[in-house]
């Protein structure tokens, strides 16, 4: 019965600009509750995806820039974290150090309550070179790799009441790209009959005397009325038949659009 949004509030200034933001609405948007969480000895910090986990809770992942950090493309280190269903308790939050940056993008629990992130890492080739790469952590129930990867810091919560400001924005139709409706506009499409060899014999061929088209709308019969040897799409008879042909038959159609095409 409700709206959850992840994501990140920017602060004006300060330097702990960015925090983790949470916040739930009704169905009609309007705000039940929203909190950013501050994790700590972080200066930014940032939620992209966020779960329904086991117990009323919520899990999201995203990432915590690390301080001090600078002269690379990109610093900062995957972040997990916890918290209940109304946003007021953070059960845990962890900074998973992989030696490099690397980010969450999603984050699924599993039928146990166990923890599966994806994202990506960001591995620096000297001299100057860096590479992308998949990045895949799975966790236990507490967000623990049972290694030394990660390290769980505080978080502040700042409970916030944002300013509502409601937007009337003014829909834009896309229009079609020929004024006139496509339904209406005919062209021409190629038919070709005959057998491809290596050297197209139908490239400057016209249509054959012998040759007979009949039909309305898509629909088209196409009839070859030669005999063998004197035009046949396929001349000769019987197993002794040659696949050479000794024309080809084109034919331009004018053929309607069945449906009108909206281009932006």
């Amino acid at each position: 019965g409700g709206l959850w949004v992840s994501g990140y509030s920017l602060e004006p200034s300060g330097s702990d600009p960015k925090k983790v933001l949470m916040l739930q609405t009704d169905l009609n948007g309007n705000l039940v509750w929203a909190n950013n969480y501050d994790v700590q000895a972080s200066p930014m910090e940032f939620a992209t995806h966020f779960e329904f986990a086991a117990g009323d809770k919520l899990v999201l992942t995203g990432k915590a820039e690390e301080t001090g950090a600078a002269g690379t493309p990109e610093t900062g280190h995957c972040l997990l974290m916890r918290l209940n269903n109304t946003g007021n308790t953070v059960d845990w939050t962890r900074v998973f150090d992989m030696g490099a940056a690397s980010r969450g993008n999603r984050v699924e629990p599993t039928a146990t309550d166990e923890y599966f992130i994806s994202g990506h890492i960001l591995e620096l080739i000297p001299p100057q070179q860096s590479d992308y790469n998949i990045l895949a952590i799975k966790t236990d129930q507490q967000g623990q790799t049972k290694n030394t990867c990660y390290h769980s810091p505080a978080t502040l919560i700042i409970n916030r009441t944002p300013k509502v400001t409601v937007l009337n924005p003014a829909p834009v139709i896309p229009q079609d790209f020929f004024s006139s409706s496509l339904l209406e506009v005919l062209y021409d499409e190629k038919q070709t009959f005959c057998p491809q060899p290596q050297s197209d014999p139908c490239k400057d061929l016209a249509l054959n005397a012998n040759f007979n088209v009949t039909g309305s709308g898509n629909t088209f019969t196409f009839t070859d009325l030669s005999t063998v040897g004197s035009g046949s799409i396929f001349p000769g008879s019987g197993i002794s038949a040659t696949p050479i042909p000794a024309a080809c038959k084109i034919r331009c159609i004018p053929t309607a659009v069945r449906a009108s095409i909206p281009f932006a």
